[in-house]
């Protein structure tokens, strides 16, 4: 019986340990707080997704139009303007989706942005675009022409911390780095907002900015913003000095998409529409620190012929490992390519075509998580093989993926917002330490009567030997 329990002992401690291992991550696993991650939008976690995979929840939007950010036990989307649900933040739990707040902005937060989670904030650009639509015959009186606004809720409880008024819509994600709040409004400027009080640090004027996609970028004390009309401005993080300024050579160039850093890089997308009948989409890589031009990578060549064709499109980069990966979404298009940079030489590793679903890439570890079709597609990030896929019934208009543990959160237009995660993480599937703990404290329970009832037939056996048959009575 001693042995049963040291046996039973170890198993318990085995599978306290196992369980141990297989749930430890990091804060930064467990958060994606922001549009791209991380102040550098780099899309990458040191978390991980592997198959089998179930939906842990879907919870229906039919204006979802927000990229979701995590944070803690919550997950974090808005709305748009459009249908009933328009212009409104919501707090959701991360393992059931259900409500925990609702706080209505009485703007819109603009197709593409997301809030940013920073300690007990929760951050949030709002624009007032003109009256919304009136499917129940009211409006907001509060709406006024391009106005905007950004506001800091409380992430517990989702009530008004402060509030800042802008002229202008803001149509890009704050980036929250160091306790402060960076945000660009068009045709004004770069602000530095305090993440408590809401009050000014510092403005950097830019007149005529140009649409701005993404969000403010900030890497190793410095913020980079890309401009359609202007180009890429670097800006001392801490008081908005000009670092360097980088202008296209092409007369009808500029920045498309949003910006990534990594390995003392900056890496943006530029489009090219100076070569006859041609829309052109490159990578470009600059030196952070001065903002020299270290290699130019044409990925798109399309045909051009304004006014008659229109064709757009914007290059989405991601980072990892000294890997720059991107994808696009190319004017009407059906189809995309998945590029492998180098990140020092440009020179490209690997590219696949993939049919677009229209979003940026989320980097799982060595694991490129991509929306296209048949929904979710996973690539090994160092030989581009694909490694899994996860069908969906829609991929069109996807607000993600981003990632935090063990589950991808994935919006889709008009249908709402998706978690996935592996099924051996969904109770039903498996084995909670709660439980461990439970079943090994019922099996040395159990050993621990055996023993003693064990102790017992011994008695009873030795009764048996010694005396005769007609003497013992039944003790059990």
């Amino acid at each position: 019986m001693k042995q049963l329990q040291v046996y039973v002992s170890v198993v318990f401690l085995t599978l306290l340990i196992s369980a141990g291992q297989g749930s430890a991550q990091t804060a930064s696993d467990n958060d994606w707080p922001m549009l791209g991650h991380d102040p550098s939008h780099t899309w990458a976690t040191s978390a991980s997704l592997k198959p089998p995979l179930v939906i842990q929840w879907l919870r229906n939007f039919t204006s979802l139009d927000s990229v979701p950010v995590v944070s803690g036990d919550r997950v974090f989307v808005a709305t748009s303007q459009y249908l009933q649900d328009y212009g409104k933040v919501f707090s959701l739990d991360k393992a059931t989706g259900s409500t925990e707040w609702v706080y209505d902005t009485h703007g819109t937060i603009m197709g593409g942005t997301s809030p940013a989670v920073s300690e007990n904030l929760v951050y949030v650009p709002v624009s007032y675009l003109g009256p919304p639509p009136q499917p129940n015959g009211t409006k907001h009186d509060i709406y006024t022409t391009g106005a905007g606004a950004l506001i800091a809720l409380d992430k517990s409880t989702g009530s008004l911390v402060w509030s800042r008024p802008a002229s202008r819509a803001i149509i890009t994600s704050p980036t929250v780095e160091g306790g402060v709040v960076f945000i660009v409004l068009d045709e004004e400027g770069v602000y530095a907002f305090d993440g408590e009080t809401g009050a000014v640090r510092w403005f950097y004027p830019v007149s005529n900015f140009g649409i701005l996609q993404g969000a403010p970028l900030v890497y190793d004390g410095t913020v980079y913003v890309g401009t359609i009309a202007k180009g890429i401005f670097a800006l001392d993080a801490a008081n908005g000095a000009l670092k360097w300024h980088y202008v296209p050579t092409q007369a009808h160039s500029g920045v498309t998409g949003g910006l990534t850093a990594g390995s003392g890089m900056v890496f943006a997308p530029l489009f090219d529409t100076s070569v006859q009948a041609r829309y052109q989409l490159r990578l470009a890589a600059f030196k952070a620190d001065s903002g020299e031009l270290l290699w130019l990578r044409l990925l798109y060549d399309l045909p051009f012929s304004p006014p008659y064709q229109q064709v757009g499109g914007e290059v989405l980069p991601a980072f990892f490992n000294g890997t720059v990966f991107a994808t696009g979404l190319i004017g009407n298009d059906d189809t995309s390519t998945l590029y492998a940079l180098d990140a020092t030489t440009g020179n490209i590793r690997w590219q696949s075509s993939i049919s677009v679903g229209g979003s940026n890439i989320a980097i799982a570890n060595h694991t490129l998580l991509v929306p296209a079709s048949p929904g979710l597609i996973a690539f090994d990030g160092n030989t581009g093989q694909q490694v899994w896929s996860y069908q969906l019934p829609k991929v069109a208009l996807v607000h993600g993926p981003v990632l935090a543990g063990e589950s991808v959160y994935l919006g889709i237009w008009a249908v709402g917002l998706y978690a996935i995660t592996n099924a051996n993480t969904v109770p039903e599937f498996s084995f909670p330490i709660a439980n461990i703990i439970l079943a090994s404290t019922l099996l040395l329970a159990l050993a621990s009567i055996a023993q003693k009832r064990g102790r017992h037939q011994s008695k009873l056996n030795r009764a048996i030997k010694t005396c005769p048959l007609r003497q013992v009575t039944a003790i059990g």
